[in-house]
C-alpha cells in the first residue's frame, strides 16, 4: 500500500469515485452499506488472474462462513455454476456454453443493441424523472437472457419473475 492510498474506501456510488480509488490501486477494501468489509477489484486484468487463480473460490460463500453479507445465500443456490468451483464449476460451465459462446453472443448484438436504443428512447420520451435500475440495467440483461435461450421477447416477464424467485430480489 503506497503513503497515500486509504486502508479502506467507502463504497463508491458513482464512476468517478471508482476511478479515483482505480488510480490508487487495482484491488480496494471498501466499506460496504451492509455492513463489514469487501475486496473490490477494479481491473479487468486483476479480475482475470483473481479467477484463474485456484486459491480464490466461492466455498465461504457456499459454506456460510463469517462473511460481510447481511443476506444469506439460498442452500438451493449453492449447487449452481454460480457457487462452484472447479472442477464441477468446468463440468457445469461446459453443458451451457454453447448457448453462451461469443460467437453465439455476437449473432445477437444487433439485435440487443436495438432493444437498448428502443428502452432508452422510451426512458427520454417521458421526461427527465426515471429509474434507472428497473427501466434500463434489469431489462436489458433479461432481454438478453431470453434472446440467447431462443425464447420469444414476450416472455421476459416470466424471466424476470424467475429471476426474482431465484435470487430473492422480487
Amino acid at each position: 500500500m503506497t503513503s497515500t492510498q486509504r486502508a479502506v474506501y467507502d463504497t463508491p456510488t458513482t464512476t468517478e469515485e471508482a476511478k479515483a480509488i482505480l488510480d490508487e490501486a487495482p484491488l480496494a477494501r471498501v466499506s460496504v452499506p451492509t455492513g463489514g468489509d469487501v475486496w473490490m477489484v477494479l481491473s479487468h486484468e486483476l479480475a482475470r488472474q483473481l479467477l484463474a487463480d485456484p486459491r480464490v473460490g466461492r466455498e465461504p460463500l457456499v459454506a456460510q462462513a463469517d462473511i460481510p453479507y447481511k443476506a444469506k445465500v439460498p442452500e438451493y443456490l449453492t449447487r449452481t455454476l454460480l457457487f462452484k468451483d472447479d472442477p464441477e464449476h468446468a463440468r457445469l460451465r461446459r453443458s451451457v456454453g454453447k448457448w453462451f459462446a461469443p460467437r453465439q453472443i455476437r449473432a445477437l448484438q444487433a439485435e440487443i443493441e436495438v432493444e437498448c436504443e428502443r428502452l432508452l428512447d422510451e426512458i427520454e420520451s417521458r421526461g427527465p424523472d426515471f429509474d434507472l435500475v428497473e427501466e434500463y440495467a434489469v431489462p436489458v440483461p433479461i432481454f438478453a437472457l431470453t434472446r440467447v435461450l431462443g425464447a420469444d421477447r414476450t416472455r421476459a416477464p416470466d424471466f424476470l419473475r424467475w429471476d426474482q424467485v431465484v435470487f430473492g430480489t422480487g
